[in-house]
Formats: C-alpha cells, structure tokens, sequence
C-alpha cells in the first residue's frame, strides 16, 4: 500500500478528481475518509498521495466501487494488475503473473483464492514476468519474462523454483540481447506432458512480437523450430489441440488480416504452419477439448478439421473469451463504447454470454467502470469467471485489478 513515512496529516490525498480527509499516517498505511456521497456510483480511480501542490506523488493504487450487477451475479476487484491469469482446479486457486509496474507486488505470482476474493500469498520471482502456464495435472506452474530470455518452472503446491530452462532455441544472434527473438511472448504446457512445453520466443519491444516457436521437453530444446523470418508466421498467441502432437498459433493483434495456423508437433519439433482461417481474431486463440472447436476472443469459431469457419458470436469486436463446453457456454468481454467512460480513462464492459453450440445470446451483464485494459480470463469453480487487466490507459501505468465474477447467471444454473 501507500507508505506513511514520508507524508504528513498535511498531505495531500486525490481520488476520482477530489480531495480526501486524512484520518491517520503511519509507516504502513494511510487511512482516509471517503465521503458516502462518493460511494453511491460504481467508480474506478487512482489513488495517490502528495506533500502538496509542486511535489512529487505517491504510487497509485487503483480503488474501485464495484457496481450492483443484479441479484444472480457477483463481483468482487482485488488490487492485482496482471498480464495473465492461469486457474488450477485441483486447488480452487487463481495464479496472477504481476508485472513490475504493479504498485503493491510487483515482480511476483499472486495466489488468489477466488470463493473468498482473497490474496493467499504473494510468490517473488525474476523481473518482469509476463506469460505463465499451468499443467493439466497441476504439478507445474511455469512463469516467462519479457526482460530475461529464461522460463522458470515450479513445482506445486509448495511453490518451490524446480527448473530455469534457458530460452532461445532457433536463435541466430546472440541470446539475451533486445535482436535475439529468445524471450518468452506466449507459453503453453503440452496436454497430458507436464514437462513439454511450447514457447513463442520475441524481441523485447520490437516487432515481430513473436518470431521463433520451438518445444522443450524440461530444459532440452527440440531441434526442429518453426522462425518467422524464413515461414513468415508470427505466433503471438498458443493452444494445444487435444493432444501433444497439434499445436494451434495466432499471429499479432493488429496485424490484418490476422491468421490462424496449425503445426504438426514431434519428437524432432515442429513443422512449418498451415493457414486455418482469416480476419480479426483479438488477442487469443482458445482450443474447447468437449466441442473441438477452436476460439477467437473476437468471437470467431473454427473447425481445425477441414478447416472451416463454423460460426460466430455478434458480440463485435470482442476483447476477451472464454468458453466452458460442460456448461454450454460462452463469455465475450465487449467494449461498451455507447457508455460515456469516468474515472479517469476507465471502460465499461458488458459480457455477452452465448450458448456454446447454438451461438445464441442468453443474457448481457453491464461492467462498468473497468481499471485498466483487460488481458487475460478464464472460468473457475462451478459458477465463477475471472479476469485480470493492467495498462491503465490514461496515466501511462500498468496499474489493473484482478475482476472476480460469480453466481447463477454465470452457471446458467436456476
């Protein structure tokens, strides 16, 4: 939180373009008063804390009245930006990959239990983490950086680093350096193979985004890796099909068209891609074992087998998706832009949520009043759905939280 130590009962605290009443100041917390006034109306803001006009400000933190979405949904926001969310079902536990600009735990994995919307622990790991991916038998959680051309691997529950697997297979230049295409961009654990894992190596900050993609079996690089500038395929984004020998990729967000592609996976690597389909896919690419069917966060849907494009939800131009084929449902994260935004550059939402085999729309939940840009989300427990957002548009931060979702309108449950 904000520390105590370097202000005075005369600071200055600001929220949502107003000034709040200091109540006390120690070496850990500030308290302050927000007046009920404030409260009425869903709200997100930062928070800061000055020593008065001409001096420097405090981190930000986000602060967020959650809004009332009804009697069947719930919502709970958590203080944790992130650039991806994994959930582990054996545990019935979140994990966050908090990048370094978060202001309360940067450079960390954050345990979150979501039935009680709380913080489990805070996990340090190497600067600047970005893509995390958990094993479908729950033994592994590993964790890629956008700064350091490495994948670390812990073993669960006991969070215990097990493996640092040097990244840069494929790599022409010298590995570690910004030109190496060596650091993890997207990163997916093998089905059924906890110890293989396929990787989207990058260029720190320069495009191609994603310009390698090669597999490792524990440290051990396959040979054969698939390079963008000999295939012309930039893997952005992964997901395994439904098993360890298909590997589905999407090329960068905001290239168009954008593509989707197929790659045969051996013992010896990959094989060079094959186009599945064309337009604008959004950030992701999801692969649902019950329908077989693969997922764009836009809302397009592909049959692989052929390959075909099957359908489509009218959701527009969807941000994130998320698909549950034991529910026969699916939820598209919408901009809302008919909403005029507050809060200092936060967004509303709605999520549309879809029968998964008809496409057609059951229900609208209105988000208003988002912090930050949505990144990454995903279902939990029987009735839960998640997503976690970071970047916050108009202050140049990556200040986000951490959106908790529940109850019978996500189910579909009477």
């Amino acid at each position: 939180m904000l520390k105590g130590r370097d202000f005075t009962q005369a600071s200055q605290v600001t929220w949502n373009n107003q000034n709040l009443l200091i109540d006390s100041i120690s070496d850990t917390q500030i308290v302050v008063t927000i007046p009920a006034t404030a409260l009425s109306q869903p709200v997100a803001s930062l928070l800061t804390v000055s020593n008065g006009p001409g001096t420097g400000s405090s981190n930000a933190i986000g602060f967020t009245v959650v809004p009332n979405l009804g009697a069947h949904a719930q919502m709970q926001v958590l203080n944790v930006s992130g650039s991806d969310l994994a959930w582990d079902a054996a545990r019935n536990l979140l994990y966050v990959s908090v990048p370094t600009g978060d202001p309360v735990s940067p450079d960390t994995i954050a345990v979150i239990d979501p039935a009680a919307a709380a913080i489990q622990q805070t996990i340090p790991v190497a600067d600047q983490p970005s893509a995390i991916a958990l094993s479908d038998d729950g033994s592994y959680l590993y964790a890629g950086f956008s700064g350091q051309a490495i994948v670390q691997r812990y073993s669960l529950p006991s969070f215990s680093l097990d493996l640092t697997i040097p990244t840069g297979a494929g790599v022409t230049g010298t590995v570690g350096t910004q030109g190496s295409c060596a650091f993890p961009v997207a990163m997916k654990v093998a089905p059924g193979s906890p110890q293989t894992i396929a990787v989207s190596e990058g260029i720190t900050n320069v495009g191609p985004s994603a310009c390698i993609l090669a597999i490792y079996d524990n440290a051990t690089a396959r040979p054969n890796t698939l390079s963008y500038f000999t295939s012309g395929v930039e893997f952005s984004s992964l997901v395994w099909g439904a098993d360890a020998n298909t590997l589905y990729g999407q090329v960068q967000n905001g290239i168009s068209p954008q593509e989707i592609y197929g790659v045969i996976v051996s013992p010896s690597g990959v094989s060079p891609a094959n186009g599945l389909n064309r337009g604008g896919f959004g950030l992701q690419v999801h692969f649902d074992p019950g329908t077989k069917l693969l997922y764009s966060d836009s809302g397009v849907i592909t049959n692989p087998v052929g390959p075909a494009q099957v359908g489509q939800f009218d959701s527009g131009e969807g941000t994130l998706l998320a698909t549950d084929s034991a529910l026969k449902r699916a939820f598209v994260l919408t901009p809302l832009t008919t909403v005029p935004n507050s809060g200092h550059g936060a967004n509303s939402y709605t999520l549309n949520i879809y029968d998964l085999n008809t496409q057609a729309l059951l229900n609208t939940i209105t988000i208003p009043d988002v912090l930050g840009a949505p990144w990454r989300m995903v279902r939990w427990g029987t009735n839960g759905l998640a997503f976690v957002t970071s970047n916050w548009p108009s202050e140049g931060t990556t200040v986000g939280a951490l959106y908790i979702l529940q109850g019978s309108d996500i189910s579909g449950a009477p």
